[in-house]
């Protein structure tokens, strides 16, 4: 009897074992050389790639994953959105698209995108089990990274099993950075469920927000210093800002938003040469708080203004912990500071709690002008008094 020989095992599709068993998985290449759309192939795994495949590298190419396909990462595995390369992944809620590692652990590295084009769309999209490492010009762990010149239009994206951080919005392009949300849903997350340059805060849409299991339950920001004019709203976390929050453009802040600081930041509001406004509006039920990372007096250096337009005010603000830095060449620290340069400030409604040395200060060192008005003003437990007015006559 003749022996039948062996079918090479490259010429057999590998079949996934995940799932219920009845998908049929197709090997992919790490990098495509030309437009590539992947089908849903039923049940399961759909897409594993070639043993070896340390990054999947979009470079220049477009790659469109539709309703329903999930793809199983490597171990330790990247995917790179470069030079103008595309992926588009825009699922539905019955039959959402899954890129995920190999347990519901963290087991790849995660997507980093730096391309512009502005067919990165996810929408439905389940990125599971990445950020086992940094990934390159990343200094944290994250699933997802958009940086340098990079756009992405995300809605409906859930983010669960990360080691690091969930999302990371750090692309220097101010402009146009693309939109993230509604429906953005965080679970597992061993670090923040978001990160980034303050700068693109109004790029998130909070709506459907969801957040759970999270070693770090704040929205962190950095910023070497604002300058594009900004609202801060309906934050559903409070804000954890990495950096000084330096503000050389118009700037509001809106009710029930909370503005933490690590320890030696501040948020300050310069006039630059131009009076820029700062506003933050409360309400009774909702004020805006400002405070450190620590509740203790000193946790950080507090507010400073320093610009003279008639519309800075806050109504119905809590700031507290503050005084841990001088923002005049007098040594009083305070929670806040208006003074230094020409300066206006209204207050209405504002508490000024727990100051590692005063509450207010009052310093009109370089400016004649330094005016604050006030209505409804309480303070508690401010170390080095309430108001401390050092204007000289």
């Amino acid at each position: 009897m003749r022996q039948l020989l062996p079918i090479p095992f490259l010429l057999l599709p590998l079949v996934a074992c995940l799932g219920d068993g009845t998908a049929t998985a197709d090997v992919i290449t790490c990098e495509p050389q030309e437009d590539e759309v992947y089908p849903d192939l039923g049940d399961g795994v759909d897409y594993v790639f070639e043993e070896g495949c340390s990054s999947w590298w979009l470079n220049g190419v477009s790659v469109v994953l539709e309703p329903g396909v999930t793809v199983e990462m490597n171990d330790g595995q990247a995917v790179a959105i470069a030079y103008d390369g595309s992926l588009n992944a825009v699922g539905t809620a019955e039959l959402p698209i899954v890129l995920q590692g190999s347990a519901q652990t963290p087991t790849w590295q995660g997507i980093q995108n730096y391309s512009a084009n502005q067919d990165n769309v996810f929408e439905h999209v389940v990125i599971s089990s990445a950020g086992t490492q940094t990934m390159i010009y990343q200094d944290q762990p994250s699933a997802l990274v958009v940086w340098g010149e990079g756009y992405l239009k995300a809605s409906n994206l859930s983010i669960e099993h990360s080691g690091g951080e969930g999302l990371s919005i750090l692309a220097d392009n101010s402009g146009f950075v693309g939109s993230y949300g509604p429906g953005l849903r965080f679970t597992d997350i061993a670090k923040h469920p978001v990160r980034l340059d303050a700068d693109h805060m109004e790029s998130l849409n909070w709506v459907d927000f969801e957040s759970s299991e999270v070693g770090e339950p704040t929205i962190a920001a950095y910023t070497g210093r604002l300058e594009k004019d900004a609202v801060w709203a309906g934050a559903p976390l409070p804000i954890l800002m990495e950096s000084d929050l330096p503000l050389w453009a118009d700037f509001r802040v809106e009710a029930g938003t909370e503005i933490r600081f690590r320890a030696g930041n501040s948020l300050l509001v310069y006039a630059a040469g131009e009076n820029y406004t700062a506003e933050f509006i409360g309400t009774a039920d909702a004020p805006v708080v400002l405070r450190g990372r620590l509740e203790q007096p000193g946790a950080w250096g507090g507010v400073f203004v320093g610009s003279s337009s008639p519309a800075n005010r806050m109504e119905h603000v809590r700031i507290e912990n503050g005084g841990g830095v001088e923002h005049t060449y007098e040594p009083t620290k305070a929670n806040l500071t208006v003074g230094f340069y020409t300066a206006y400030l209204s207050l209405q409604d504002v508490e000024i709690n727990n100051s590692a040395d005063a509450g207010i200060v009052l310093d009109n060192y370089i400016a004649d002008s330094v005016t604050l008005v006030s209505d409804n003003v309480t303070y508690s437990g401010n170390a080095g008094g309430d108001l401390v007015d050092q204007r000289d006559d």
